[in-house]
């Protein structure tokens, strides 16, 4: 669990552009905001954030597409 609040579900170790991946589940977007700059700050990693949807949200957001 991070002090902003959010737990790590994996990590990768990548080949190319990224050296490692990691899945991670923040409380909210302030939580997310809260640690990147603090991780960036430490001035040896640059980080790269993605909101990602669960299955049922997905369903729930192609189901509001018109048509």
């Amino acid at each position: 669990m991070y002090a902003a609040g959010g737990k790590i579900h994996s990590i990768f170790l990548a080949m190319g552009e990224y050296d490692l991946v990691t899945i991670s589940e923040m409380l909210n977007g302030e939580a997310c905001a809260t640690l990147m700059p603090a991780l960036g700050a430490q001035d040896n990693i640059r980080t790269k954030t993605m909101k990602a949807f669960t299955e049922d949200e997905s369903i729930s957001i192609l189901g509001n597409l018109p048509g």
